[in-house]
Parts: C-alpha cells; sequence; structure tokens
C-alpha cells in the first residue's frame, strides 16, 4: 500500500540539523559599578548555545569597596520585631561559611553579632562573586566560573607575572641585598 504526505507537510533535509542565527546586540549591565553581567542572544535550534554572557569588570578599590553580596544584605537592615513584639535594628552581613557549593548563589545573610541567618532571596542579581576573591560569579542563580580576560566559560587565568594568558615571560627578577633602616 502507497501512502503519501499531506500537502502541508513538506521535508527539508538540508535544514534538520539547525543553524546558529547572528548574535543581537549586548543588553543592559547587571551592575553600573564593580563588575556585572550583560547578555547577548543568538537562536539556534541544535545544539545548545554555550558562552552567551559575559562579565566583566570596572575599576573599583577593593580594599575599601564593599563586595556586591554585602550591598545586597545590607538593602535588608532595618527594624525587626522578635517574637514579644520588640524591635531592634539588625545589620545584615553575608553568610560564606557552612553555605554549601549548591547553595552559593543564594542570598543568605547573618545577623551581625549572631549566628541568626537568613535565606533572602533564592538568587543573588547577576555578576555577584560566588565566594569571596573567586573567579565565579551567579548568572541565573548558577555559579559560573569566568577567566580573567572577563569572559564566562573562558579557562584563562593570571600567570605569575599578572598578565592575563601570559606564559610567564614578561617577568623581571629583582636581585640585591635589602636591610631595614632603623629610627
Amino acid at each position: 500500500m502507497m501512502m503519501s504526505l499531506p500537502p502541508t507537510f513538506h521535508m527539508f533535509q538540508a535544514s534538520s540539523h539547525g543553524n546558529w542565527g547572528s548574535w543581537g546586540p549586548w543588553g543592559q549591565c547587571s551592575r553600573t559599578c564593580g563588575g556585572g553581567v550583560q547578555f547577548a542572544y543568538r537562536h539556534c535550534n541544535n545544539p545548545a548555545p554555550r558562552n552567551n554572557g559575559r562579565y566583566f569588570t570596572n575599576n573599583v578599590n577593593h580594599s575599601t569597596a564593599k563586595s556586591f553580596r554585602q550591598e545586597q544584605c545590607e538593602a535588608r537592615n532595618g527594624y525587626q520585631s522578635d517574637a514579644k513584639g520588640v524591635k531592634t535594628f539588625v545589620e545584615w552581613v553575608p553568610k560564606y561559611a557552612g553555605v554549601l557549593p549548591g547553595d552559593v548563589c543564594k542570598l543568605t545573610c547573618r545577623a551581625k553579632g549572631t549566628g541568626y541567618y537568613v535565606v533572602f532571596s533564592q538568587k543573588v542579581t547577576d555578576g555577584t562573586e560566588c565566594r569571596p576573591y573567586s573567579n565565579s560569579v551567579c548568572v541565573r542563580g548558577k555559579c559560573i566560573r569566568t577567566g580573567c580576560d572577563g569572559i564566562i566559560g573562558s579557562k584563562l587565568q593570571y600567570d605569575k607575572c599578572g598578565v592575563c594568558g601570559g606564559d610567564n615571560s614578561s617577568c623581571t627578577k629583582v636581585m640585591g641585598t635589602f636591610t631595614k633602616k632603623r629610627y
């Protein structure tokens, strides 16, 4: 018995694998200062897209600047009522100790000076470091590694000379005798 396809059904073998479209423009940054995340999108059917975001940093004095996570916790500062109705001003600070690896992108804050903590949000704002001084940032609730080139998923690292993706050849050796001056 011979079957025919309905007249509205067409087979296109050339497009069965799918193709990537062009990248769209970069969207807005998740932060105005200190580091954030931007996304660009493209459409495809197969394979699933990778590296569709980038992490970038702005010049920040890290010795005095608050971490982005700290800013998000501090935004919750205010008066809290206890079980007896007594109001106390609570300062919130990031909680890092005891946070499971799968929970590092949740906004977990601790009441300063206590062990009391709260998970305020299931996702920190995109661009928040997963842990202090890490090479990974939270994007859509997941901790993703970034390279020193500012690209999500990049494996580039600083060499011992401080050059991103360097080969350790730009360092200069300093030799000599150093004496401590006494006053």
